[in-house]
């Protein structure tokens, strides 16, 4: 299995938030680890301002997710992705970055 650098997993997160919805992702995050069964997996966190997200926010995050892992799958890497979206107050909070 491949695994995309840092870097590259933060810009096709930001590009997948543009494709999708057209909108910016201010910040993004991520993590390597594995999810609750042992799968290889990124845990990505992003603030995106809700204000120019689309009304109906989950399905957002769906499809967000969705062109990440399609994405992912394209370039060789078949982690799976989690994707949390976070306030700014969340994230300086969390500190994830």
């Amino acid at each position: 299995m491949r695994t995309l650098e840092p870097t590259d997993l933060i810009k096709l997160a930001r590009d997948a938030a543009r494709a999708v919805a057209g909108v910016n992702a201010e910040d993004v995050a991520v993590r390597a680890g594995e999810d609750s069964t042992g799968y290889p997996s990124y845990f990505f966190f992003m603030v995106v301002d809700r204000d120019h997200a689309p009304a109906d926010f989950s399905l957002f995050r769906t499809r967000l997710s969705q062109k990440i892992r399609d994405d992912l799958l394209s370039r060789e890497d078949s982690h799976y992705p989690f994707v949390q979206i976070l306030s700014r107050s969340d994230w300086d909070t969390l500190k994830v970055a």
